[in-house]
């Protein structure tokens, strides 16, 4: 790390620290089960942001958040003027308590320097809605068995919980969560995501995809030996920045590098699943077709579906610049010894290349094409997500909050997550040239998350493309098209959705941020709320493994 970089960073930290310090307070717990409280919050109107349709996926973009270059200190008085232009409740000081299996997502004790951004994060919400937010960690398989034993004890647990998607289904499925439609102020703050809409099941939404569940660590990226790229006179973070880092010149280059220079060109660790889910998201391709409101059903371009698949084998199967190693501990050591150029790994993996004793740097995954507009980054399918408790009775509060968190998230977290690479791995800051394009390229899919409810979903839909990419007698197309019907016939059953146009909420109004000097009218109390909707309660909901799940999508094989 070099002097201006430790400089760069110690102010952050003063300032970080500085603004944790006016704004934290100490907290007691009490019962949590919120039944002598007053959970009607005190409101007072402030002027919303105003908000566009970014793409056709319908997710919404903020037309006051355009800059090219901005700090983490920055991004903190961003977030907090975001925050300040939402409409300020008064919770009375009531905790929020939030269970999680990640401490990417939500903050631990401030030892590591991205907890301290958490921990920002949730002094500004406390301050601005005088609430105590208060956070519990446990693994997957004690949260799923504490909702139930709270379930069934007609106890109180957590207010949010933050666990993988592929827990999603199973804990829907047994009644564990709820519809988040069925909050009131749900939906009505931009969630900060172009992922939102996976999370629609029909008529139901059971996990919030936004900021706040934004776990950097799980995206897939393209770590490269800076000095090889050099010799071949390659500037990979310049093709990022112009929109020509393809799968095509991915590998051309990389058998540029074994050709000339006898090094491995590319690879990762274990060149199967993985790799197959990494290409086939690289293009935003689905599999599935859904929209809130409406019965998801599987739904795909057979031309593309079998580019793709073409495309995998092609980059795998007889490539000369192609890894064949012997797993992940000598995938990294090659890469340590300066032999493997191009490695895809996930960004939780970035600690094993910053003890590497060669320069490298980290690009998103490659696009399919030059006119492909956006890069697309898969993201493991235990990147966490949140979901609401079916035992809930603050429904007013987490609708706000959980906005509130999405508001706050935005850009601070980014900014605070590429800080935090550069203190603990980057040597210099020359690494950072394209993080907001793999941190931008972070996705979700409906599959992950509901592939534990409707158990045919997996192997009509990504399990087929695994399959594909190494069978001699069946393509893609045609183990899909003779699973879909099957498939489609259970999600109607489970998700099935209207067919007339949905009633979906609609963007807050436009008006104008509001100035900083200006002060809130006076407070009023809401009077009209809407009742919770009917969650579906399965007929056994008895025992739940305490265990941690297996993730569905393994990429070991």
């Amino acid at each position: 790390m070099t002097l201006n970089s430790r400089f760069f960073t110690f102010v952050s930290l003063l300032i970080v620290f500085s603004l944790l310090l006016s704004s934290c307070s100490f907290i007691v717990i009490n019962s949590g089960n919120g039944e002598d409280s007053d959970t009607s919050p005190v409101v007072t109107e402030a002027p919303a942001e105003t908000y566009e349709t970014s793409d056709d996926t319908g997710a919404l973009e903020s037309t006051a958040e355009k800059t090219e270059l901005l700090t983490p200190e920055g991004a903190a008085d961003r977030a907090k003027k975001r925050l300040e232009a939402l409409t300020k409740y008064d919770f009375g000081g009531q905790n929020f308590i939030i269970a999680t299996t990640s401490t990417m997502t939500f903050a631990t004790d401030g030892e590591e320097y991205y907890d301290r951004a958490l921990l920002l994060r949730d002094s500004l919400i406390e301050k601005r809605y005088n609430v105590d937010i208060i956070n519990i960690f446990a693994d997957e398989g004690r949260i799923a068995t504490d909702l139930l034993n709270a379930s069934l004890a007609d106890d109180y647990y957590a207010d949010l919980v933050s666990v993988p998607e592929y827990r999603i289904g199973k804990l829907a499925s047994d009644g564990l969560i709820m519809n988040l439609r069925s909050l009131p102020f749900y939906g009505t703050v931009n969630s900060y995501s172009r992922e939102w809409s996976e999370g629609a099941a029909g008529n139901a939404i059971y996990a919030d995809i936004g900021a706040a569940s934004a776990d950097f660590s799980k995206i897939y990226a393209v770590f490269f030996n800076r000095d090889i790229g050099k010799e071949l006179g390659y500037d990979l973070d310049e093709l990022v920045s112009e929109g020509k880092w393809t799968w095509e010149v991915f590998d051309r280059i990389s058998k540029e590098a074994t050709s000339s220079l006898g090094v491995v060109g590319q690879g990762s660790a274990t060149m199967g699943n993985e790799y197959t889910d990494v290409v086939f998201h690289s293009g935003g391709a689905r599999l599935i077709e859904n929209k809130l409101g409406y019965t998801p059903k599987i739904s795909f371009d057979s031309n593309e579906l079998e580019s793709l698949i073409e495309l995998t084998c092609s980059l795998v199967y007889g490539n000369e610049a192609a890894y064949k190693g012997k797993g992940e501990k000598d995938f990294f050591n090659l890469f340590g010894e300066g032999k493997l150029f191009l490695a895809i790994a996930p960004l939780e993996k970035m600690s094993e290349f910053a003890v590497c004793d060669v320069s490298w740097g980290v690009i998103p995954i490659p696009k399919i094409s030059e006119e492909q507009k956006e890069y697309y980054g898969y993201t493991a399918a235990n990147a966490n997500v949140i979901a609401v408790p079916a035992e809930n009775n603050k429904i007013e509060m987490t609708g706000i909050l959980i906005g509130a968190l999405n508001t706050a998230s935005y850009e601070l977290l980014t900014e605070e997550y590429k800080t935090s690479c550069l203190y603990n791995y980057f040597r210099d800051s020359k690494a950072l040239r394209s993080m907001d394009a793999v941190l931008g390229s972070m996705t979700f899919d409906f599959t992950f998350l509901y592939s534990s409810w409707a158990d045919l979903l997996a192997g009509a839909t990504y399990g087929a493309v695994r399959e594909a990419r190494t069978s001699p007698d069946f393509s893609a197309t045609e183990l899909i098209s003779s699973r879909r019907d099957e498939a489609n016939a259970q999600l109607s059953e489970i998700f099935g959705g209207k067919t007339e146009e949905p009633n979906i909420p609609t963007p807050p109004a436009e008006t104008e941020m509001p100035d900083e000097t200006e002060e809130p009218e006076d407070t009023v109390v809401p009077t009209d709320t809407e009742s919770p909707e009917d969650t579906f309660i399965p007929e056994d909901t008895e025992s739940i493994d305490e265990t941690v799940e297996t993730d569905p999508y393994d990429t070991e094989n």
